[in-house]
């Protein structure tokens, strides 16, 4: 499985809750992707301190996360109100992108963390890479789940169908030896003389 850690730029992540609940989930973070909400919110000199944390991932005690790390801008609720879409975000974060760091990728290349991006679609790239990456070597053995439990369900299906066979079959011996045994009782003659 993948954890999602989101957490806010302007928070101290020595006081964040879900970063103590996924260490406890996730000691090494191997299994971990982080997110970075909230860059435009971080007053100017806190800017490179938090860039830094992208950056510096497993250095000066910023946790190092298996899956990497995304910075992103939210839509404030001023926005969610008027019921602004995404590319209203996107705009925001390539003018706060250009203004902090000038490029989009602020990945160190060649280091041995994941790289690390800015921006919302870069976030959901990273993801999909992520979940392709987890659930690609493992569906030959969910494929073979389904086809194992398709057959079970199916074997259920056709003992079911057959008891259903014998039991009409069953049934309609029993059917035809009750049938002419009423069709040799009194009531049967009065039911005859009845419609005739």
């Amino acid at each position: 499985s993948i954890i999602v850690l989101v957490t806010a730029a302007t928070q101290d992540p020595d006081t964040s809750i879900a970063l103590a609940e996924v260490r406890h989930a996730d000691p090494t973070f191997a299994r971990t992707f982080g997110v970075l909400t909230k860059l435009d919110l971080v007053e100017e000199p806190a800017v490179p301190k938090v860039l830094d944390s992208l950056r510096n991932l497993g250095e000066d005690g910023h946790p190092q996360f298996g899956h990497g790390r995304v910075g992103v801008i939210c839509r404030n609720d001023k926005e969610q109100d008027e019921g602004a879409d995404f590319k209203v975000v996107e705009e925001k974060e390539k003018a706060w992108v250009k203004q902090n760091c000038g490029n989009s990728s602020i990945g160190t290349p060649g280091g041995t963390a994941p790289t690390n991006a800015l921006g919302r679609t870069n976030m959901m790239a990273r993801l999909q890479e992520t979940f392709m990456e987890e659930i690609l070597p493992q569906l030959p053995a969910i494929f073979e789940d389904v086809r194992r439990a398709v057959k079970e369900s199916t074997d259920k299906q056709l003992r079911f169908a057959k008891l259903r066979v014998e039991d009409a079959e069953l049934f309609g011996k029993q059917s035809e030896h009750v049938v002419k045994e009423l069709l040799q009782t009194d009531l049967c003659d009065g039911i005859k003389r009845d419609i005739t």
